[in-house]
């Protein structure tokens, strides 16, 4: 029964993380689009640079390159606020709470037909025995072919074979070995 709810756990918080982007509401996104805090203050600086002429503190071509500057930075910060916030729109929030919904719903219909928590943990050494048999027929085999070969050294065919054993057993020293032998 604890493994149902730490799977309960864990998919209301991969469902909280889905979700949270849609947490803000539309107008809060639409209002930060039409006149967010970055075209706050590059307004604020468009009049200054309308006092600061009139003071006369700078001439009228450094107030002209000042305007147009503040403008770009403008256009720049209107284009990046209306990119912001996910799931701004109400198809886009149900697209997410759809998905929210159906993963966790297909998961547990995928799992429960095949899945069994109670099975008891296997190690690694015994779930595939057959591969297990065979690396240690291998090595019997490449073991028998060594103590034929230290009777019989002049065996060339049979050096290079031991190689190519050691080789695929993974011992990469012997098999060098063996084939200096051969060689």
């Amino acid at each position: 029964m604890s493994f149902w709810i730490v799977a309960a756990l864990m998919t209301a918080g991969v469902a909280a993380l889905l979700l949270w982007p849609t947490r803000r509401q539309p107008e809060t996104v639409a209002n930060e689009g039409e006149g967010g805090p970055d075209l706050a203050v590059y307004r604020d600086q468009l009049a200054e640079v309308d006092r600061d002429l009139a003071r006369g503190l700078i001439d009228p071509g450094q107030a002209e390159a000042a305007r147009i500057e503040i403008s770009r930075r403008m256009l720049a910060a209107a284009g990046r606020g209306t990119g912001r916030g996910v799931g701004t729109t109400a198809w886009t929030r149900a697209v997410i709470l759809a998905v929210a919904v159906i993963l966790p719903l297909a998961a547990i219909a995928l799992y429960l037909p095949g899945g069994r928590p109670d099975l008891p943990s296997q190690p690694f050494a015994e779930r595939d025995s057959g591969q297990r048999d065979r690396l240690v027929a291998e090595r019997a085999a490449t073991e028998a072919l060594l103590r034929r070969l230290n009777a019989e050294p002049d065996d060339l065919a049979g050096w290079v074979e031991l190689g190519q054993r050691f080789r695929a057993l993974g011992q990469a020293d012997q098999a060098a070995s063996a084939y200096a032998r051969a060689a």
